[in-house]
């Protein structure tokens, strides 16, 4: 689709939107760091919201309420051009990056708007964009390694404030008569883990989920696959998907299960956000009680020699700790495990390889029993500097889906530390991601449509996903930014060569993935093609590595 400058786009165009949305049509998007700027395209500096900004800056919680901002921020800028309007993430009160003659640009952000709140705000935006030609985007929280929430010269649909959340143990999808009753929390598109998490707490609940409170359930993390560190044996967000109420291209607004519009059913559980409409709510199956884990978890020294020895213990260990339900990260100074299964005894036992290893180098070691998830979750995860993903830091993932295969045999454990260690140990960010679903069982009665999801086969074969990451700062020219993306490539280079057979998770890629479309979804994809063409055949959404 050829689309129209916003700035073509006739004043009365604009009024008529602003009235079908009630009134929620914004012309004020800007970047994040814009008030700190004295020169900008449009308006000037705010010392006062500058301050504001200068002591947040690397705060997720601060950034997620703000429309301008992204949770890496080199997506506010605009790629062609990598004009964009940055601070010093080291230092933000740093006058150098801001001060002039630094201009704050426009960049990726869009400067129209709509808070969405109801179906109809988005079947007039559709309308509008298939009138006038005008880009669509779509932005939650800002959480987006590719990118795909931004685009320059865009009308934005903001989901942020579709904040309803509820629980009915007696859920029935719509229209499935015949399907047992699940206990289903139904939740808002701007609904984040964090709210989440506090909910199901105090409902006695546990909903599985991942490991950042602000990222949204119902936006990329599902309809991308959908990880938690209760993966192993429960399952993929995909797999805990019941119901979404989606607004299509078309403006229809549909409720979408295993009973109806099984298509998109499909298509939402592991074909890309952004991709198939505006998802305005989602029902997941919840565990109808809160679950205990053991938690396991050591420090150490970073260094590239106990980082080798980190691989080396995970890899020779992967297959018993994987068929235990063990999950975890393995990060540079940090390993931490959880297991819902094993007792505290037997979860010592099972850890005693890690546990010596931290003696070994003076580390710490933890491991104890946490009674719900919540209280696992802010004891280890929240506030945690190695477990968080960065925030305010321009930056690049790249990962691999690493079959189990790769872990049977002396050999195969060899070639795989081998190709994990000469891509990750020069990265500035690395971890392994122990969240594949090897114990998963589908709930007993699950229809075919029920349990068919979208995501690469890979999800179903794996044991780790392997996450290495390179960063930059307010100063890097365009040379400097593309050669970062090409050490977070070469970081992942030779995993994604040993592992022909394995895949990777579209949340967390390589922005220039090669061969995306199979690494994403495999064998799903000419299906997934034909359904994007079903229910877009304009084209009106598009973005980055989202299936077109």
């Amino acid at each position: 689709m050829a689309y129209t400058s916003l700035a073509n786009i006739p004043a009365d165009k604009w009024m008529a939107l602003n009235t079908s949305v009630g009134g929620r049509l914004h012309a004020d998007g800007v970047p994040f760091s814009r008030p700190c700027f004295t020169s900008y395209e449009l308006n000037f500096s705010n010392e006062t919201k500058c301050t504001a900004r200068q002591r947040d800056y690397l705060s997720e919680a601060y950034r997620v309420d703000t429309f301008g901002s992204a949770m890496n921020p080199q997506w506010e800028t605009c790629q062609a051009t990598s004009q964009g309007c940055l601070m010093d993430w080291m230092n933000p009160a740093n006058s150098d990056a801001f001060a002039s003659p630094k201009i704050c640009h426009q960049g990726s952000v869009s400067r129209y708007y709509i808070d969405v709140l109801s179906p109809s705000d988005v079947a007039a935006a559709f309308d509008f964009a298939r009138v006038t030609g005008a880009r669509i985007v779509i932005k939650n929280t800002g959480h987006d390694y590719k990118g795909r929430s931004y685009a320059p010269d865009s009308l934005s649909l903001w989901t942020h404030n579709l904040q309803q959340i509820s629980y009915d143990p007696t859920f029935v999808p719509a229209q499935c008569t015949d399907t047992a009753m699940t206990p289903g929390l139904t939740v808002g598109a701007g609904v984040v883990f964090g709210k989440i998490y506090d909910y199901a707490e105090q409902n006695g609940i546990t909903f599985v989920g991942g490991t950042d409170r602000t990222v949204g359930a119902s936006g990329g993390w599902v309809q991308g696959g959908g990880h938690s560190l209760l993966s192993n044996t429960l399952g993929l967000g995909v797999d805990r998907a019941l119901e979404f109420k989606i607004v299509t291209p078309n403006g229809d607004f549909l409720t979408v299960n295993a009973c109806q519009n099984q298509d998109l059913f499909f298509a939402l559980r592991g074909g890309g956000g952004g991709t198939f409409g505006v998802v305005m709510e989602t029902t997941f199956r919840v565990e109808p009680r809160p679950i205990s884990l053991r938690v396991a978890k050591i420090t150490f020294p970073t260094t590239s020699d106990n980082w080798k020895a980190v691989i080396d213990i995970g890899v020779k260990n992967a297959l018993k700790w994987s068929e235990e339900a063990w999950s975890g990260i393995m990060g540079s100074g940090m390993v931490l495990f959880t297991n819902p299964n094993l007792s505290l005894d037997e979860a010592s036992a099972s850890f005693q390889p890690f546990a010596d290893f931290a003696s070994s180098v003076n580390g710490t070691l933890v491991i104890e029993d946490s009674p719900t998830w919540l209280t696992f979750f802010n004891k280890y995860i929240t506030g945690n500097p190695i477990l968080s993903q960065p925030v305010g830091l321009p930056g690049t993932p790249a990962s691999r889906l690493v079959p189990k295969r790769h872990f049977e045999n002396t050999a195969s454990q060899a070639a795989l530390k081998d190709a994990i260690l000469s891509g990750t140990l020069p990265a500035q960010f690395k971890q392994v991601l122990i969240s594949c679903p090897v114990n998963y069982v589908p709930p007993t009665g699950a229809t075919p449509e029920a349990s068919d999801t979208s995501i690469t086969e890979a999800w179903r074969s794996c044991l780790w996903s392997v996450v290495a990451g390179t960063f930059w700062n307010y100063a890097t020219d365009a040379a400097g930014v593309q050669a970062s993306y090409a050490k977070s490539t070469e970081a992942i280079r030779p995993l994604k060569e040993l592992t022909p057979d394995g895949g990777a998770y579209s949340n967390e890629a390589n922005v220039y993935e090669g061969d995306h479309t199979r690494e994403f979804w495999g064998s799903n994809y000419p299906r997934l093609l034909s359904i994007k063409q079903k229910y877009d055949p304009e084209g009106l959404l598009d973005c980055w590595h989202c299936g077109t």
